[in-house]
């Protein structure tokens, strides 16, 4: 008997946050939507408008394109997804990083692997094992640098539509705050 009080207890608390849910909306949300692109490499962050905000790199499944080493993969203009953005490369060293962006705000250490570094401006670049393995850039540093955009044409305040053209049916399409921001 106590044992089934406990499970009615269980389901009623998740019956109330389903309503509550289902009623305020999902509270991690926050009127963002994100397109994320694991294959790729790139995540697009939308705002309430549906449209680009925000753009995150990261190591992608294809590792084809990190082994070349080309003059644009230094662009700070250009965005290769899984391959580099604001002119720092995915498998970059924290010394290279330095060089381009200077140093941090701030340095958090999340595992003894996992190190985030925090640019002015909201430019985030995520380190494992000291290399770089994800470089999001913010709104407002993507609202300063207008001409930077992807290899394929996409840049901040573009619509969600224009993205699903190029690049299809995102992995995932809605989520909150990625998991670093402060």
């Amino acid at each position: 008997m106590i044992r089934s009080n406990k499970l009615l207890r269980f389901i009623g608390i998740g019956i109330i946050f389903v309503l509550f849910i289902g009623c305020a909306g999902n509270p991690y949300r926050n009127g963002w939507k994100y397109l994320e692109y694991k294959s790729k490499g790139i995540t697009f962050y939308l705002d309430k408008e549906d449209n680009v905000h925000e753009i995150a790199v990261f190591s992608s499944i294809d590792k084809s394109n990190l082994e070349k080493e080309d003059n644009k993969l230094r662009d700070k203009d250009l965005i290769i997804p899984g391959v580099c953005a604001g002119g720092i490369r995915i498998g970059d060293t924290i010394d290279n990083v330095i060089r381009v962006f200077g140093r941090p705000r701030k340095i958090k250490i999340f595992e003894k692997d996992i190190v985030v570094y925090y640019y002015k401006d909201w430019v985030v670049v995520e380190f494992r094992s000291e290399e770089v393995s994800r470089i999001r850039l913010s709104s407002e540093y993507l609202n300063e640098h207008k001409e930077i955009h992807t290899i394929e044409g996409i840049k901040y305040g573009d619509n969600e539509e224009k993205v699903l053209s190029i690049y299809g049916e995102p992995a995932l399409g809605i989520g909150g705050w990625w998991k670093y921001r402060e």
